[in-house]
């Protein structure tokens, strides 16, 4: 969609700085919990519908970087990956989840959903506490389950085998 190399590092402190004025101008309460990604959810779906598909890449940045946040202070080992001169698109969480590590590319995610609104942002979040309780929980959903596992609409009976990787 857009690469903006150093730029897109640059753009992502600046959010990170002004994290709590953004989201109050977009009517986001800035408490970082899954609720808060649904109401920005929604929000991006009408800015989709109001703007002719073509929502402004701020915005997109914004929601990337608050639906990372939001991973961060759910997870207890995640953190931002962040390369100098890296594109926004390349920037990621690292999430450690039973010693299996797990990268999200929040602003990937952002993108997806624009493009189609069964790549969720809530959905891949929602898998991943599954999978952060216990490996049971994902293995015992009925075999013609379907999960939004990291963008990819994937059956339940092929989940642990992602897991093993």
């Amino acid at each position: 969609m857009w690469k903006m190399d150093n730029a897109g590092v640059q753009l992502f402190e600046a959010i990170r700085s002004n994290d709590k004025e953004i989201f109050k101008e977009l009517g986001v309460s800035v408490n970082y919990n899954i609720k808060s990604v649904i109401q920005l959810e929604k929000l991006l779906v009408r800015f989709n519908s109001e703007t002719d598909n073509s929502v402004h890449y701020v915005i997109v940045a914004a929601v990337g970087y608050y639906y990372g946040q939001t991973l961060i202070r759910n997870f207890k080992n995640a953190v931002w990956v962040i390369g100098k001169g890296t594109c926004i698109e390349d920037i990621f969480v690292e999430i450690d989840i039973e010693n299996e590590i797990i990268n999200v590319y929040p602003f990937r995610r952002v993108i997806k959903f624009l493009e189609n609104q069964e790549y969720s942002m809530t959905a891949i979040y929602y898998t991943m506490k599954a999978m952060n309780r216990t490996k049971t929980n994902i293995s015992e959903l009925p075999k013609k389950a379907r999960i939004n596992y990291g963008g990819m609409l994937i059956s339940a009976e092929r989940l642990p085998e992602i897991r093993e990787k």
